[in-house]
Parts: C-alpha cells; sequence; structure tokens
C-alpha cells in the first residue's frame, strides 16, 4: 500500500517589515517583524549593515528576538541598515528587508559616555549589575570627561557586532576634544576587565581601553588612569 506523501508547509515569508528610524543621538531605536508562522520560528537574528556594506552580527539583549531595542545610538550610527534574519524549524532562512537608521543631530556634538548599549550623559552613573555586562558602577563626571570605574568586572563577549561601542571593553567616550584634551579615569577598588578580543595589529592580549577613550573623529582624547584601585586588563 502507497502513503500519500504529506504536503510541504508553505515557506515562512516576513508579514512586518523593519521600518527605517529617523532620531536624535543618543536616543534609542526599535525595529520590529512579523512572520506569517512565528510557532516555526527556530530563530531570530539581528544584523547591521555599515556603510562599507558589511554585514556584522549584533549580540544585544534583544538580538534574538522579534523586536530589536537598540538602547543608544551615536552620530556615527547614520545611514547604517538593520535587518532580521530567521530561521525555521527546517532549517531554512530568511531575510528581512534592510531598515535605515538616519541621526537628525549628527553635526550636533555631545559628551556621552557610552557603555554597551547604554548612552551615558555627564552626571549620570550605572550598575552593571543590573545589565548583563558584571559588577560595579561606572560614574561620568559632571565636566563631560572624567569618569570612573567602582570595583568593576566587566567581561567583553561582544566582538563582532561592528559598532566600536560593543568592541574590547564595552566602554567608550564621545565628546568634543582637541589636540591635547585629557581624560581621566579614576579607579576604586580592583577593577578587572576580561576582553578577549585578539589582534595582531594591536598587542597580544587584546585592545587597551585608551584605544576605545576617544574625541571628534579626527582626533583622539588622551586617557590618564589615576586613583587608589588598581585595573587587570586581560584576554
Amino acid at each position: 500500500m502507497q502513503s500519500e506523501a504529506l504536503d510541504s508547509p508553505e515557506p515562512l515569508t516576513f508579514t512586518v517589515q523593519p521600518q527605517p528610524q529617523t532620531v536624535n543621538y543618543p536616543d534609542p531605536v526599535t525595529f520590529h517583524v512579523e512572520v506569517s508562522d512565528p510557532d516555526r520560528v527556530a530563530s531570530w537574528q539581528w544584523y547591521v549593515t555599515d556603510m562599507a556594506e558589511k554585514d556584522h552580527l549584533l549580540d544585544g539583549v534583544t538580538a534574538a528576538t522579534d523586536t530589536l531595542k537598540y538602547l543608544a545610538t551615536t552620530k556615527y550610527d547614520n545611514g547604517q541598515r538593520f535587518y532580521c534574519q530567521v530561521t525555521d524549524t527546517d532549517g531554512n532562512v530568511i531575510s528581512s528587508d534592510k531598515a535605515a537608521v538616519t541621526i537628525a543631530n549628527s553635526d550636533e556634538v555631545l559628551s556621552l559616555l557610552y557603555v554597551g548599549e547604554y548612552a551615558l550623559s555627564p552626571g549620570d552613573s550605572i550598575d552593571l549589575s543590573e545589565t548583563n555586562y558584571g559588577t560595579g558602577v561606572i560614574s561620568f563626571d559632571q565636566n563631560g570627561r572624567d569618569f570612573t570605574f567602582d570595583h568593576v568586572a566587566m567581561k567583553n563577549d561582544w566582538v563582532s557586532s561592528g559598532s566600536i561601542l560593543t568592541l574590547a571593553t564595552n566602554v567608550a567616550l564621545f565628546g568634543e576634544a582637541h589636540t591635547g584634551d585629557v581624560s581621566t579615569l579614576t579607579l576604586i577598588g580592583e577593577n578587572d576587565l576580561d576582553n578577549y578580543y585578539y589582534s595582531e595589529k594591536t598587542n597580544t592580549s587584546g585592545v587597551p581601553l585608551e584605544y576605545y577613550i576617544l574625541g571628534a573623529q579626527e582626533n583622539q582624547m588622551t586617557c590618564v588612569i589615576d586613583g587608589p584601585g588598581t585595573l587587570a586588563i586581560h584576554g
């Protein structure tokens, strides 16, 4: 007796595509997708295409859901395009349309300390135990230049996201810098940065913290490490 072949399910399709967003940095952006049969989704994964047309995996908290919440933008996100890739339970992969971000105030100069997906304004602080980054408190001084690590322990898990904010130590200072400007990192207690990003072009232990203390695009701010505490960078 010949059995009847089972009908193959219809391929998944996107019923809702991510939409372009216009924001003022460092405001967040949110992208959302929907598919024809969500019960058959094995995984969601968001990517960003940079201005050099290179695709980068996003590893943030919401990057494996149907809704990407990009918690803090930078002026350099202007023109980047975000899209979602869905894998179904049979291993088939579909990709959404790409939605661009327009940074309306990209010419504005703001002093911001980025910690992973978060943007701190002068006077702000962040308790890392309330994030997925580690423990300890990072504080940004009112002067918009200096900051403090208070018993900070961070592990870098975000090598491939294609953004300077999510490489190396996950800490980046953006502001109006001129040659000779100095930023002071004050250390309180023992601080440890576990950075497994490795590049022979940089050094054998990963990218040093100073590399990510940035000012204007054409200049770099000098970072001075001070205070009674200690800092270990390894990876």
